[in-house]
């Protein structure tokens, strides 16, 4: 994202010269801006959705509280989908590397949310949002007092589990190849919220309930498993990604030095029941090590996104694969 913050940069500062032109040179422009700052706090609290922004939960007045979380991830989904759109109608190979952005943005994203059960690199970030100086990262004593519990917490921010005063949600939406956008609300039971959501944006929402959580949290090191590289390709390319396939048929294993590789099975020195590990987290466990001196290991090595599979419903593929299934039946 590092060159498409580098373009944000410049098209701010590009904006603010047009601005700062204007109001020097055009005496009518200065006084709209005048009469734009007569508005007080309804002028603020307008800028303030555009870095801090939000209200308080359950209250419906604008302008009490600031939720910066939500606001970064509208201007980076407008960034992906808004701008991005154009890249994917393009032609068939934009379509191939669309596909593959987004799903390399949302690898990073899963790696920056790691900071959640990294306490060491989540005080590293606040120390470097800090050292920038940023005139309006406290909009009020509240937030400078929830910044300093956040740095004096060296627990983990899990939801469910622990932190969650300190724990935020995101929801995201589905971008067909024929230009139709689904909202996707996972988790049932949220008619108040997802009417809200369409009377505002006129986008249609699918409920959807995960057979297992996605994405998933490797129990060892309590970091999120991202999409491998034969996942993104598969999907890039547009071909269906099956449940689940063996990580040593894939190219790029590497004889088991490719760090995607995943582990599912049960290692009951860590925790009952099957889950999903990053297998270099677990290979060197007692019971990894026999069932790959045993000769049973490939079978534990695999790659499932059941989030995608669903998803996948959603395509005219997938949607000729339920009609199938339908006259078959």
């Amino acid at each position: 994202m590092k060159r498409v913050l580098d373009r944000l940069d410049q098209a701010v500062t590009h904006l603010r010269t047009i601005e700062d032109f204007f109001i020097k040179k055009v005496p009518a422009y200065a006084r709209n801006e005048a009469r734009l700052e007569k508005l007080g706090r309804f002028y603020d609290e307008f800028a303030r959705e555009l870095y801090a922004g939000g209200r308080k939960e359950g209250r419906s007045e604008k302008g009490n509280s600031f939720h910066r979380g939500m606001t970064l991830a509208d201007l980076l989904t407008y960034t992906v989908f808004g701008r991005g759109y154009y890249v994917l109608t393009a032609s068939d190979d934009h379509r191939k590397a669309f596909t593959e952005i987004v799903m390399r943005i949302s690898n990073k994203l899963l790696l920056q949310e790691n900071i959640s059960t990294n306490p060491k690199l989540r005080k590293g970030l606040l120390k470097a949002l800090l050292s920038q100086n940023l005139p309006n990262f406290f909009e009020n004593n509240e937030q400078k007092t929830k910044l300093e519990q956040l740095k004096d917490y060296n627990g983990h921010i899990i939801w469910g589990r622990e932190g969650k005063e300190f724990y935020k949600i995101m929801d995201f939406l589905v971008l067909k190849d024929d230009g139709r956008i689904f909202g996707i609300e996972v988790g049932f039971y949220k008619e108040d919220q997802n009417t809200k959501f369409v009377t505002t944006t006129s986008v249609p929402i699918v409920t959807a309930e995960l057979d297992h959580d996605q994405p998933f949290r490797c129990p060892q090191c309590q970091q999120w498993i991202t999409y491998c590289d034969q996942v993104v390709e598969n999907y890039s390319e547009g071909v269906w990604t099956p449940n689940s396939f063996e990580c040593g048929d894939c190219k790029y294993f590497n004889k088991g030095k490719c760090e995607d590789i995943i582990f599912f099975g049960e290692v009951p020195e860590l925790e009952k029941g099957k889950r999903r590990y990053h297998y270099r987290c677990v290979a060197k466990k007692a019971t990894v090590k026999k069932l790959s001196a045993q000769g049973h290991l490939k079978k534990h090595l695999r790659v499932w996104y059941p989030t995608a599979s669903i998803i996948d419903n959603l395509s005219d593929e997938g949607s000729q694969k339920d009609r199938k299934r339908s006259r078959e039946t």
